[in-house]
């Protein structure tokens, strides 16, 4: 497989670039989509050096790449502000994509809503196929889609509960966490009133030393907990206490991860480990969860990336796919 890394020199970027290059079955392709600001012309990555394009060289130079690599999927971690921009691009040279940048006009769920002019969209009108998700990591997103069927399985379950939600990131991170700000709204269905501006962000260095997050980590981390309060030892909370238990224990997204665990706590590590995932019940009427990252390798998008191959491979037109749609079909 023939990768383009857009985005570079970027952190994410380059982190996808180099676990490109150390693939068996990947190829980095040298050359990349980089933004207006970036004075650099190249970089180098893993030994290899990338030639950068800008915005208003790209449209010249796409026709060559695509003469002499032929047939390859581009990995877009660029800037959200260019992510429209960027996808026309895809779209009109019939380039497929995986997509973890955020912004744009995304696909709204609710009934009716106009989806007519989303990125999405714009892709299925196109004919080429992509992977488009805010967030890359198997284990978040699994996460994510257990506790939307849980709300859909009991709304307002813990309605008069109470909820604390604190977010760690590094400091040049401005905006609210987007895992934290989905969690919200999964809590807000289970009966919970919950607002993003009640979550505790944390940028500076010197308290996230205090929580524990490690130094060569500061740069660069996602650390996440939930604390969930009952009235009292409610039937709900323990019901909800269970199915995390279950969700930790059996989801295939952890199948690398040791487990740890007892009727009161349970935690996955991963081989690396680089990212934790923890809950635990104290005195039956809280339960804590928390889900910490160190680093960025858990976002690199090597199964999206194959996933996408497949679909290419198979003739799909005109589709896209979340990460979701990657977890259920590796």
């Amino acid at each position: 497989m023939r990768i383009m890394v857009n985005g570079l020199p970027g952190n994410m970027a380059t982190k996808v670039a180099e676990h490109v290059v150390k693939s068996d079955d990947m190829e980095l392709i040298i050359f990349a989509l980089t933004g207006s600001e970036i004075s650099k012309k190249t970089c180098s990555v893993n030994g290899r050096e990338v030639d950068l394009i800008k915005p208003e060289e790209r449209d010249s130079k796409i026709k060559a790449i695509i003469a002499s690599y032929g047939s390859f999927i581009s990995v877009d971690f660029t800037q959200p502000s260019a992510i429209e921009d960027n996808i026309d691009f895809y779209c009109r040279n019939g380039l497929p994509f995986v997509c973890g940048t955020t912004g744009g006009k995304r696909d709204s769920p609710e009934p009716g809503a106009d989806n007519s002019d989303t990125i999405q969209q714009k892709v299925r009108d196109s004919g080429i196929v992509a992977v488009i998700a805010p967030n890359m990591a198997k284990q978040i997103v699994a996460l994510q889609a257990f506790m939307e069927n849980y709300a859909r399985r009991y709304p307002n379950a813990m309605k008069g509960y109470e909820l604390a939600i604190s977010e760690s990131h590094q400091k040049g991170k401005k905006d609210t966490s987007g895992t934290a700000k989905a969690m919200i709204d999964y809590f807000n269905k289970l009966g919970i009133p919950f607002e993003k501006e009640q979550i505790t962000m944390i940028r500076e260095p010197d308290e996230q030393r205090e929580i524990g997050i490690p130094e060569e980590y500061l740069s660069g981390h996602g650390w996440h907990t939930y604390e969930i309060l009952a009235p009292d030892s409610t039937r709900a909370l323990i019901t909800f206490k269970e199915a995390v238990w279950r969700f930790l224990s059996e989801d295939k997204a952890f199948r690398s991860y040791s487990i740890t665990k007892s009727s009161k706590y349970l935690t996955r590590v991963s081989l690396d480990e680089t990212v934790t995932f923890h809950a635990r019940l104290e005195e039956d009427s809280l339960l804590v969860f928390s889900h910490n990252v160190n680093g960025r390798d858990i976002y690199v998008p090597l199964d999206a990336i194959r996933f996408l191959q497949r679909k290419v491979e198979a003739g799909e037109k005109g589709k896209v796919y979340s990460m979701i749609d990657v977890l259920k079909g590796e």
